[in-house]
């Protein structure tokens, strides 16, 4: 008799366990972080967002892809890239995105850079990563990041070809 009760008891304990977690975020497919992202993507207008350098970042800000404080953010020297303007932008711990802004008359270093992301080579910086590089659909931004390092980039490039 002890056994069956046993045997109940540890079978009631198990269900509740498995309702407990099913009811639990991280085991559910979808978070509610993921799904806010979602309706925050659908309510943002790219026509409410001129087609510059600020634009294009307050545009990937208001869809959560970038973080908005400054804290996260970091002016770069742009002339690296020849580039008119470079900005940084840290994911998390590790992960980072670099958004380049270019004039329509593009010097020899901005030429190169753009050579190398069309034949699809990775962009080399003395001392750093090879970093991957994308033009933006204007050809007047390239956004780069070092593809090693495990990150979701495909959102924030998706939209970020727009400009």
């Amino acid at each position: 008799m002890k056994r069956v009760i046993s045997i109940l008891l540890i079978t009631v304990f198990a269900m509740l366990m498995l309702t407990a977690c099913a009811a639990d975020p991280l085991y559910n497919n979808t978070s509610t972080a993921d799904q806010a992202a979602t309706e925050t993507q659908s309510t943002v207008d790219i026509n409410n967002y001129t087609k510059d350098f600020k634009g294009m970042q307050k545009y990937l800000q208001a869809l959560e892809l970038i973080k908005s404080d400054t804290s996260t953010q970091t002016e770069l020297y742009a002339d690296i890239l020849g580039a008119d303007k470079a900005v940084r932008y840290t994911l998390n711990s590790s992960a980072f995105i670099e958004f380049y802004s270019y004039s329509t008359e593009k010097n020899d270093i901005a030429k190169q850079v753009f050579e190398q992301i069309e034949s699809g080579k990775e962009i080399e910086i003395a001392g750093l990563d090879p970093l991957t590089g994308v033009i933006s659909d204007s050809g007047n931004f390239i956004a780069v990041y070092n593809k090693k390092i495990s990150y979701d980039y495909d959102k924030i490039i998706t939209e970020f070809k727009k400009f």
